[in-house]
């Protein structure tokens, strides 16, 4: 990881050419030329930019609490930084849960394939943190429901 992106992140995607390609949003920037059809912007560009920006903010949340935790305190969650992230974590989905992505099948867009990564993601990472249990019935709200990806 260290040889193909120095900042040791993922993602990180290795071109035929060897050409590492690193960042999220770069990488869809990059599908997005190189294979324009089917696009995960389709569709009100606006407002799935807006969807896609709220839950990449979350999942970055999420990213912070779990990077403090893991290398600077174990109770990084309940420091002040960390219970801010928590807000944002919090505040984040409940904005979700009351504007959600739509999906009507087919190529899902940007912003719902972010919204299942952020829902899989504090699944993933918190799923015994009590402060998520509102946040976890959200895969029972139908606009949830119908992206959660095969198992």
């Amino acid at each position: 990881m260290l040889k193909l992106n120095p900042a040791s992140r993922v993602p990180t995607l290795e071109l035929g050419s060897k050409l590492p390609l690193t960042e999220s949003l770069l990488i869809v920037a990059w599908l997005e030329r190189k294979i324009p059809s089917p696009s995960l912007l389709d569709g009100d560009l606006d407002r799935i930019i807006s969807r896609a920006g709220l839950a990449m903010g979350i999942i970055d949340a999420m990213a912070n609490i779990i990077t403090g935790v893991m290398q600077m305190d174990p109770n990084f969650g309940e420091t002040r930084v960390g219970l801010k992230r928590r807000r944002t974590i919090i505040t984040g989905f409940r904005q979700l849960e009351s504007d959600p992505p739509s999906y009507g099948g087919g190529t899902p867009d940007l912003a719902v394939i972010t919204a299942v990564v952020a829902v899989d993601y504090v699944r993933l990472r918190f799923k015994d943190a009590p402060w998520t249990e509102p946040i976890l019935k959200l895969e029972a709200r139908p606009a949830f429901a119908r992206t959660l990806p095969y198992v």
